[in-house]
């Protein structure tokens, strides 16, 4: 009987720390939101007149705004707070797998890193316009900052359509509504 009480207790401590505070407010983890800022920031930036296809780098690939003087530069340049900075830092760990949650206006597909590479070394980006013609590039997507109160993102983007012809962005969203809309970008590099 001692048993079933000390499980029972247990138990009642186990999901008592369960149960959320409602005031405390909860940061966005991501997820539907994610994908539509990702969404969001391809249909805006990356779709263009010809293209049929946007190709995208299967996992996430994050660029770091940890030290003092890219953090200043976006913050300047995007009129944005430290906490957002903060909070994409947060996110922008180790890479992680993209889902096909996309909702753009074209078809689209995620390939390796080991598969780009190797379109590059045996063709070149000739090589890649063959199996993907009509596609803007190669696409990286960072994961997403969100402000707390989940309103404003930050996201970083790079697009590679040929050797020596990249670009890397920092862009803004803000949501209306349930949709979200790129309200800045900054360039960090360019080839």
């Amino acid at each position: 009987m001692k048993y079933l009480i000390t499980c029972c207790i247990l138990f009642a401590i186990g999901f008592a720390g369960c149960v959320e505070d409602p005031a405390a407010p909860t940061p966005p983890t991501g997820g539907d939101d994610e994908y539509a800022v990702y969404s969001a920031l391809i249909d805006s930036l990356y779709i263009f007149d010809e293209t049929e296809v946007v190709v995208i780098r299967d996992m996430t690939e994050p660029y770091d705004l940890s030290d003092d003087n890219s953090r200043s530069f976006v913050r300047d340049q995007l009129q944005v707070s430290d906490a957002l900075i903060d909070a994409y830092v947060a996110r922008n760990g180790p890479s992680v797998a993209l889902r096909r949650a996309l909702t753009i206006d074209l078809d689209y597909r995620l390939i390796a890193d080991s598969t780009f590479q190797h379109i590059l070394t045996t063709g070149g980006y000739e090589e890649f316009y063959r199996r993907y013609p009509g596609a803007q590039g190669h696409l990286t997507l960072s994961r997403v900052g969100f402000s707390a109160d989940g309103n404003t993102a930050l996201v970083y983007a790079s697009n590679t359509p040929a050797f020596l012809a990249g670009m890397g962005i920092c862009t803004t969203l803000m949501k209306h509504g349930d949709q979200w809309r790129v309200t800045g970008h900054v360039i960090v590099w360019i080839s």
